[in-house]
């Protein structure tokens, strides 16, 4: 009895251990289960991964590297904007040499490049009923003959409307017109220049694209912008005030990009449109003051 009793509390022990083996078999078969799954999804993600790399670089882009560019995928931590900016909020001021900015080097930048600039017209009627359009911004050699220039932004002498010119090799003038302006509304003008056509953009909508009967020209090394006032005297010293010469309020934000830019990118480009605050009379006095007494 005692053997038997023995024997059977063995067995009792044993069936208890038994059922936790048990227990332990299956979730471990469960948690295989688990990570079975887990790899499977990994592979099929890494799978399709592949297909759109070689989908984004062979058949259509798929991913966005820059704000507005093309693709429908944005990249975290590496969307961003490859160009850089001059004249950022301030006006009026100096002209700037191409040394100074992402076109630096030898031999000048004529084509495949993007530029943007930010314009406020305090009132137009001052700027019609001339003669000759009336130069707002271009690149230009100061060493040329003239007004050497290779992009440049006018004025319509008649009417409010804005003329955007590129200059090719064979020193013909290519215009597109925007058609127009309005005053005390900040504007933002896009110039896109290819090898053989060039692109007017404002507010980053594409106003039209024109074919350049020639190569563009590379007359670069100085951007300059119509400083909206001019700064004269008073007593003296370093005392000075601000006299409209003419129409335009400011310009500022001049953007540089080293490539094309497709139309989203434009239409999506830093810094945001200026609010019209940015160009009171105030902030061009203070300005002005700084200016003619050395203080910039």
């Amino acid at each position: 009895m005692a053997f038997k009793n023995l024997l059977s509390g063995k067995f009792k022990e044993v069936g208890i251990d038994s059922g936790s083996s048990t227990s332990y078999t299956s979730t471990y078969t469960d948690t295989s289960s688990v990570n079975s799954t887990i790899g499977i999804l990994l592979v099929v993600i890494l799978v399709i991964l592949i297909i759109l790399i070689v989908v984004h670089y062979t058949i259509t882009p798929i991913f966005r590297f820059t704000p507005g560019g093309k693709g429908f995928i944005t990249v975290p931590g590496i969307t961003r904007d490859d160009g850089a900016i001059y004249w950022e909020q301030e006006y009026p001021h100096a002209t700037l040499s191409e040394s100074d900015t992402i076109f630096a080097g030898q031999p000048a930048i004529s084509k495949n490049y993007t530029l943007s600039v930010d314009f406020y017209f305090n009132d137009l009627n001052n700027g019609i009923n001339q003669t000759n359009p009336r130069p707002l911004f271009y690149r230009y050699n100061p060493a040329g003959e003239g007004l050497d220039f290779s992009v440049g932004i006018f004025l319509d002498p008649q009417v409010n409307d804005m003329h955007v010119m590129v200059r090719t090799v064979n020193n013909d003038i290519e215009v597109i017109r925007i058609r127009n302006i309005v005053a005390k509304v900040p504007i933002r003008i896009g110039v896109v220049v290819g090898e053989q056509y060039f692109e007017a953009y404002r507010n980053g909508q594409l106003v039209a694209t024109r074919r350049l009967r020639s190569a563009p020209k590379a007359a670069g090394g100085t951007f300059w912008a119509d400083p909206g006032s001019q700064v004269i005297a008073t007593g003296g010293g370093s005392g000075c005030a601000p006299v409209a010469s003419g129409p335009l309020g400011g310009a500022v934000n001049l953007h540089l990009w080293r490539r094309v830019l497709s139309p989203g990118e434009l239409k999506f480009s830093t810094p945001a449109l200026p609010n019209a605050s940015l160009f009171k009379p105030d902030n061009k006095s203070s300005f002005l003051q700084r200016l003619a007494g050395g203080g910039i």
